[in-house]
C-alpha cells in the first residue's frame, strides 16, 4: 500500500506509506468526515504513526473538537500521532483537542513544523 491515496473528500484525506499515515484536513472538512477517516485508518493499522496537517483556519467549533477527542479516545489508537498546526488558531484548537483525546500523553504531540513532527514520530 505504499503511497496509497485514501481520499474521502477533497478537503479530508490520508495517504498510507510503508511507515506512517499522512493526514490532511481542509478548511471545509466536517467532523463526521474526520471521524470516518480515523476509523478507516484504525481498521488498517492501530499502531502505524500518524502525521496530521491542520489548516490555518480550523473548521470546527469547540463542541466538535471535544467530540472528536472523545471519538479518538474511544477507538483506542496505540499509534504515535504528531499534529502540525502552523497558525495560532489551529494550534490552540489542537491543544484543546489533545485535552479530550489524550489518554496516553506519550502518544500525541503538537508541533509548529513538519520537520520536528516527523522527527518525533521517528521518520527522520
Amino acid at each position: 500500500m505504499e503511497g496509497q491515496d485514501n481520499t474521502n473528500t477533497p478537503s479530508c484525506s490520508f495517504t498510507e506509506t510503508a511507515t506512517h499515515f499522512i493526514v490532511s484536513i481542509g478548511e471545509t472538512t466536517t467532523t463526521t468526515e474526520c471521524e470516518q477517516m480515523v476509523e478507516t485508518m484504525a481498521a488498517i493499522s492501530m499502531d502505524k504513526p500518524r502525521l496530521w496537517s491542520l489548516p490555518d483556519l480550523m473548521p470546527w467549533s469547540e463542541e466538535e473538537i471535544i467530540r472528536l477527542g472523545e471519538h479518538g479516545k474511544n477507538i483506542g489508537l496505540r499509534a504515535k500521532t504528531a499534529i502540525v498546526a502552523k497558525s495560532d488558531l489551529s494550534y490552540a484548537m489542537a491543544r484543546q483537542h489533545m485535552v479530550y483525546r489524550v489518554d496516553n500523553p506519550d502518544l500525541v504531540n503538537l508541533f509548529r513544523n513538519e520537520k520536528d513532527a516527523t522527527q518525533w514520530i521517528g521518520l527522520d
